[in-house]
Parts: structure tokens; C-alpha cells; sequence
């Protein structure tokens, strides 16, 4: 039929292409790493590798309502993958686009916070090691993401302030 597509092989070439966005962030990643001589602990590395793939077709970063709203309400009634995804949405945020918030008057140091205690939320509900690991180093993982993202090299990033 004309225009109807096949969902095994949509779901198939979804699986193709988040293997080649996983492929191509993990060599990313790595070529950042031996640029800076930054390692990460695998289990760290590998989230960020599929946070990165995770995120390269979402149009919209920022959150509707704001960061803050989306905190609060969240922490009201928690759900865990709720809350680990808002604290991805910072850490990619804070990556991407650091000069958003203090055109705004808010620091990175702001979204991290908000970031890190929702990694350590998650961690503590779930005894999952690597979101208390995100969270102990989310400023190290910003700078770090940010300097592979925009291509800077990560001494000129760390010597900005927080």
C-alpha cells in the first residue's frame, strides 16, 4: 500500500541508527579522552556515550515548563525515570548551552545543582552506583561533554568560572 511503512523495519532502521549515533559518540568521546588525557570510569563513560545518543534528535532542551517548576512538581510525586531524565536534561543543558542560564542571571552552578541532586535521588532509590558516580562529577562531565561537543580544548573551559 502506498505510503503505509513496515514496522518491523522501521523499528529495525531505529536500531541501525541509534547504533551508529552510540558508534560515533563513543569515538567522540574516546578522541576527547586521549586529546585532554580526561578518563572516565567506564560505567560513567558509557552513560554519557548513550546520554549523548540519546539526546541528538530532541529538538527542544530546554524544559517546558522551566527548570526549576519542572524540579519542584517532580519531587512532589517522584518517579525515577522521571527524575533521571530531568537530571540528564541538565547535564546536557549545562554541555550545550552553558551561556544560556546567565544570560538569565542563573549559573551553571544553579542547573548543576539541580542535576546533581536528582542523580543522587536516583541513586539512592535504585542502589545504582553510576547515577551517585554522574552526580559526584557532574562539573568535571560538563566541562567535559562541553569541550567535546564545541571542540575546546578542556583547560580553556575549567579556567571559566562556575
Amino acid at each position: 500500500k502506498k505510503g503505509s511503512q513496515d514496522p518491523f523495519l522501521m523499528t529495525v532502521l531505529n536500531i541501525c541508527v541509534k547504533e551508529v549515533y552510540i558508534k560515533t559518540f563513543y569515538n567522540l568521546v574516546k578522541t576527547q579522552e586521549e586529546r585532554t588525557g580526561c578518563r572516565m570510569p567506564t560505567p560513567v563513560e558509557r552513560y554519557c556515550v548513550h546520554l549523548l545518543a540519546e539526546r541528538v534528535e530532541r529538538a527542544n532542551i530546554i524544559p517546558d515548563p522551566s527548570f526549576a517548576e519542572k524540579y519542584l512538581r517532580m519531587f512532589s510525586n517522584p518517579n525515577v525515570t522521571e527524575i533521571k531524565t530531568f537530571a540528564d536534561d541538565c547535564l546536557f543543558f549545562t554541555s550545550l548551552v552553558p551561556e544560556y542560564g546567565t544570560r538569565r542571571g542563573l549559573s551553571i552552578r544553579y542547573y548543576a545543582d539541580l542535576g546533581i541532586t536528582s542523580y543522587h535521588y536516583c541513586s539512592d532509590a535504585t542502589n545504582d552506583y553510576v547515577f551517585k558516580q554522574v552526580g559526584d562529577c557532574f562539573y568535571e562531565l560538563q566541562k567535559f561533554l562541553e569541550s567535546t561537543i564545541k571542540n575546546r580544548p578542556i583547560t580553556d573551559l575549567f579556567n571559566n568560572n562556575l
